[in-house]
Formats: structure tokens, sequence, C-alpha cells
């Protein structure tokens, strides 16, 4: 994932795990974020490449508003255990802006 993000682009967020992820053994695969603009926080049904260590989601244009995000994976296992991830934080600017802090 690019260290900047343009608002209003869309986008494939991709997180590593840094586990081999196996779809049958996963309940549920989010990507969590907060927003510290104004602390707002959400998250996004993941997808699993299954095999690998990764979680991805395609963000439709105009989801992210400029600020500065931290975003992390949270992962459920069938066994009940849950997985979460370092957080990893990013810009998202305005187009021709000077960038956000």
């Amino acid at each position: 994932m690019a260290n900047e993000i343009i608002a209003g682009q869309s986008l494939v967020l991709t997180l590593d795990t840094n586990n081999t992820l196996n779809a049958i053994e996963i309940s549920t695969a989010k990507i969590k974020y907060k927003r510290l603009l104004d602390d707002y926080q959400g998250e996004w049904t993941a997808t699993i490449n299954d095999g690998q260590t990764t979680l991805y989601k395609s963000i439709s244009a105009g989801v992210l508003q400029p600020s500065t995000y931290i975003f992390w994976h949270h992962i459920t296992r069938t066994d009940g255990s849950i997985d979460i991830g370092k957080t990893v934080k990013k810009r998202v600017n305005a187009e021709g802006k000077f960038p956000c802090k």
C-alpha cells in the first residue's frame, strides 16, 4: 500500500498477517481502521488470499476522507482464537493539497 493516498481514488488495501491463512479455519476476517482527524473507527470485511498471509479489501472512490488513518487486521478463527495485527499508519490527502497531518 502506498504511503500517500489521494482522497477520491479507489484502491486495494492489502495487509500482511505474517501467518498462513486457511479460509476453512477463519470465522471472520476484517480490516479495521481509525481516522485520526475525529477518532472515527470503522471496519470492512476482508477477502482472504487462501494459503497466503494477506488480506485485502477494494475501497471505492470517495470512501476515505482526507486525514491520517490507522489500519490493522482482526481475524477470528473457528476455534474462537483472535489474531489482531500490527497497526499501519497511512495519509489520505486531498488532491492538490498539502499533506494532512
